[in-house]
Order: structure tokens, then C-alpha cells, then sequence
């Protein structure tokens, strides 16, 4: 039984309303459920497809591959044996995006966060509680978000190049591609924009500004003043 199956619980252990505990461990569960369904390995069946992120500067581009190592057989004596699913393929963000998903939302998660690295850094726990707080609420509203070019002023519009960087420079955030989840925006900006440009993350609503928290590390992003 996971802990998001009790909202009640769950609002107790970070201290937040129920409702919001609510919005939460509906939206944990959702991800959760996607993150499952986008592992099944077309060729084994199994729910075993990891992904591998490639090396920018090795010119490695990231792939999913499947790390099912028991899969039944008998040779021709009869003696059964297991070997390994070969599937591998090239990494494609509109089918796979949930397989790496797992640890782009689990730093909020409620059951180690006492002990969890990172919350000295933001205050102790008081400060911890008051983050995840203001995370949930921040599932309840409609946000939009989009990256911008810090130089240019330019922003992002995907297109189905297949290279590392698919995206091309539009003049407007209205032509750009626009983002629901600051969580998926921020891994789309440590991943797949060009690591030598500066980018940042506009809220379109809140007007908010968020940029790469690289003392954090990936997929952190931090706000600053506008």
C-alpha cells in the first residue's frame, strides 16, 4: 500500500491541508500510473524498459533499452535457461517521456523527508513543509509555462527534428511550446536545450522567472526576481 493511498495520512506526515494532500496523491498516483504504463517493453511484454541519458559531448543521444534478464527457454536438450530481452531504442520524448519520470517528481515525497539530503538547504524542516505547501498548491491552479532565451529574448517551439536540441527560436511566447508542469519544463531545460546558451523558464500566469539551480543539481530550477 503506498502512502498516497491514504490522503488523510499523507496531509498529516507533511502538514498540510487535506485538500491539498488531496490534489497531491491524486497527481502522484496519475504519475505513477503513467510512469508504469510507458515501461512495458513492446518486444518482452515486461514492465522493464529503463532510460539512459546519453553524453552531449560524446555525442551519445539518450535511449531506453529493456533490463528483462529472465526470460524463459529451453535449448535443445530440454534444460531451461533464461537470457535477456535485446530491445533498445532511440529515446523519444513524446512516447517515453515517463520512464525517466521517477526521479524528475519524487523529491517531495512525504515518508523520508526528514532525512532526506537537501533539507538543510532549504531551512530545515519547517522550511521543507512550507515548500511542499507551496508545491501542491501550485497543482491545484493552471500554469503555463515556457523557456526563453535570456540573450535574445527568443522562446522555444518543439519540432520533430530528432536532434539533441528540437527546438527552433520563435519571436513570441504564443508561438511557443507551452508547458503545464514546472516539474516536466525543468527537465526539458537541464535535457534538451542547447547546453550552451542560457535559457530560463517563464510562468505565463504568475509572470514568475526560473532558472537551472546548479548548486542543487538536476532537475532543479530556482526563482529569481523578474
Amino acid at each position: 500500500m503506498s502512502i498516497y493511498d491514504d490522503p488523510a495520512a499523507y496531509a498529516r506526515k507533511v502538514r498540510i491541508t487535506e485538500r491539498l494532500s488531496r490534489i497531491w496523491c491524486e497527481y502522484q498516483v496519475k504519475i505513477t500510473e503513467e510512469h508504469e504504463a510507458a515501461k512495458r517493453c513492446p518486444s518482452c511484454g515486461k514492465h522493464t524498459l529503463e532510460y539512459e541519458g546519453g553524453s552531449y559531448e560524446e555525442s551519445i543521444s539518450p535511449y531506453i533499452y529493456c533490463s528483462n534478464d529472465e526470460i524463459p527457454a529451453v535449448d535443445e536438450d530440454g534444460e531451461k535457461y533464461f537470457f535477456e530481452c535485446d530491445y533498445s531504442a532511440d529515446f523519444d520524448n513524446e512516447k517515453h517521456e515517463a520512464i525517466p519520470i521517477d526521479y524528475t517528481y519524487d523529491h517531495i515525497l512525504a515518508m523520508n523527508c526528514g532525512g532526506m539530503n537537501g533539507v538543510k538547504e532549504l531551512g530545515g524542516l519547517q522550511a521543507w513543509f512550507a515548500y511542499a505547501k507551496c508545491y501542491i498548491e501550485g497543482l491545484s491552479t493552471v500554469n503555463r509555462f515556457v523557456i526563453q532565451d535570456t540573450v535574445t529574448g527568443k522562446y522555444l517551439l518543439r519540432v520533430d527534428s530528432g536532434i539533441d536540441h528540437p527546438y527552433k527560436d520563435v519571436c513570441t511566447a504564443q508561438e511557443a511550446t507551452v508547458w503545464s508542469s514546472l516539474e516536466h519544463v525543468a527537465y526539458v531545460l537541464w535535457w534538451y536545450v542547447d547546453m550552451h546558451r542560457e535559457y530560463r523558464i517563464v510562468n505565463l500566469d504568475t509572470k514568475e522567472i526560473f532558472i537551472k539551480d546548479k548548486q542543487r543539481g538536476i532537475p532543479h530550477v530556482m526563482t529569481i526576481s523578474n
